[in-house]
């Protein structure tokens, strides 16, 4: 009687998503492991030979059936979750830090699919007719790639506008209070990228503060959705990380008669980048002196006023 065949394992895709570090906004992939880390040239993730806090032989990821297991080989250590660990099975999602204070990236796995049959892919790639779709004025020449971190995905939206809402249709369906239906735009053009909130009462904040209006995206910039978050840092050419631990952007004080952003006699209203603000600095308030103070000053010019004219009255 033959063996039963023993059902062969997935195919695995390894992604380090660099979010801190001279590789930050690099997206990197590896379908063999180990996975070596370090300064050396012949390691799959090679970081600058003058960075002396990462070793030549930092770290490595090794795959052991389903699981990966990443390994310190380091002087200066490796943390996961802001834990210092000689060697721990990593889940989806897991930051790891090379060296305490040191570059930082977040690990994903992905099975692969697998190859579909060669007939297939030549009818796959049987030519369409040219004049069937045209490209709209004004369009980018090469492809657009909208790169966003959600939690443990990692997905990749090749188009121009990507939204972002809690509804079902939304391209980044994020199911959290505070966001709206259809919260946030992204959408590429002129050769940048540009953010637009969509709820109707500027509840997107960049860099702490409301969005007002279309802007144009920078390298770092912080976005966030609503004043709990979630949060994601731009890490340029299309590319949004989630930050965890981001906590209200400005103080929660409202001004003296209001709960909005109206301008007050004792507050300045400053713009900064087009299409975000107003946000609100404090300026010197005039000093307001206490009534008994005032009760004070008066009793004491009184009996001034007393003492002079007895004085005056007994010289007399």
């Amino acid at each position: 009687m033959s063996r039963k065949q023993q059902p062969s394992l997935p195919n695995f895709t390894v992604q380090l998503v660099h979010i801190e570090g001279p590789l930050k906004g690099q997206i990197q992939e590896f379908e063999q492991t180990p996975v070596t880390i370090g300064r050396t040239t012949d390691s799959s993730v090679v970081f600058p030979t003058d960075l002396k806090a990462i070793s030549r032989h930092h770290a490595e990821i090794r795959r052991e059936r389903n699981r990966f297991k990443l390994i310190d080989l380091s002087t200066n250590g490796t943390f996961v979750q802001g834990r210092q660990i000689d060697e721990v099975y990593l889940k989806d999602g897991d930051v790891i830090t090379f060296s305490k204070d040191g570059p930082k990236a977040s690990f994903l796995s992905v099975i692969r699919k697998k190859a579909e049959p060669a007939v297939s892919k030549a009818r796959q790639k049987a030519p369409k007719p040219v004049s069937s779709i045209s490209p709209p004025a004004g369009s980018p020449s090469g492809p657009v790639i909208i790169t966003i971190q959600l939690g443990t995905s990692l997905k990749t939206y090749r188009q121009s506008t990507v939204y972002v809402g809690s509804d079902p249709g939304c391209d980044v369906v994020i199911d959290l209070p505070g966001v709206a239906p259809k919260h946030l735009e992204i959408r590429h053009s002129q050769a940048q990228f540009w953010l637009k909130d969509l709820t109707g009462e500027s509840r997107s904040l960049l860099n702490g503060m409301p969005l007002t209006q279309g802007i144009v995206l920078r390298a770092d910039d912080l976005l966030q959705l609503n004043q709990a978050g979630p949060a994601f840092t731009y890490a340029g050419d299309g590319k949004f990380f989630q930050r965890d631990g981001i906590g209200p952007p400005y103080s929660q004080e409202s001004l003296p008669g209001s709960n909005d952003w109206e301008t007050s006699p004792s507050h300045e209203i400053e713009t900064g980048r087009p299409g975000i603000g107003p946000v609100v600095t404090h300026s010197v308030a005039s000093v307001r002196i206490p009534f008994w103070v005032w009760v004070a000053a008066g009793s004491a010019a009184l009996v001034t006023l007393i003492v002079y004219f007895v004085s005056r009255w007994t010289g007399g």
